[in-house]
């Protein structure tokens, strides 16, 4: 789906009024990527649906992968269930798949707040979170969440973590 999601496209398909600044702030936090990966920066993209969260977050990703730099892209549906999937599968599998999350210099986690917030599921956000802010690695989250809504789902740790480095 998101194979052309590139600033080229976004500008040739047109930027609404409202959504320029953000579009220009998400471009040149791209222009700047290897900068940001050194130190372990990220973005927060807040905003109700519509407002092409998304499609920025997957261009800052294609612009890095044509940097040559890894990076991944998971929905938080996913992510949560691709930790179960390969737990269950086998643990070699599974710890594989959580070190990728820990170290690959730039993660795109989209629809952060649409997964089950369990104490496990919670505990497990929190420890990616938690290492890829110790290891310096850049996230990348979209969410529908305003601040507070956000400050109320998950705990402190995890808002620190985020406005530490987005």
């Amino acid at each position: 789906r998101y194979q052309a999601a590139s600033f080229a496209a976004i500008e040739a398909r047109g930027v609404p009024a409202e959504l320029r600044q953000p579009v220009k702030v998400v471009r040149d936090f791209a222009e700047k990527l290897p900068l940001h990966l050194a130190a372990g920066e990220g973005l927060v993209l807040r905003g109700p649906v519509g407002t092409m969260k998304t499609t920025l977050a997957v261009a800052v990703l294609q612009y890095g992968l044509q940097l040559g730099e890894r990076a991944m892209f998971l929905t938080m549906p996913s992510l949560i269930d691709s930790i179960f999937s390969a737990k269950a599968v086998s643990s070699e599998d599974w710890l594989r798949f959580e070190s990728r999350l820990r170290q690959v210099p730039l993660l795109v986690l989209d629809d952060l707040g649409a997964e089950w917030g369990s104490g496990y599921v919670m505990s497990k956000v929190d420890a990616i979170f938690s290492e890829r802010y110790n290891r310096k690695r850049s996230t990348i989250v979209t969410t529908n969440l305003a601040g507070q809504s956000l400050q109320s789902r998950y705990p402190d740790r995890i808002i620190d973590r985020l406005r530490a480095t987005a």
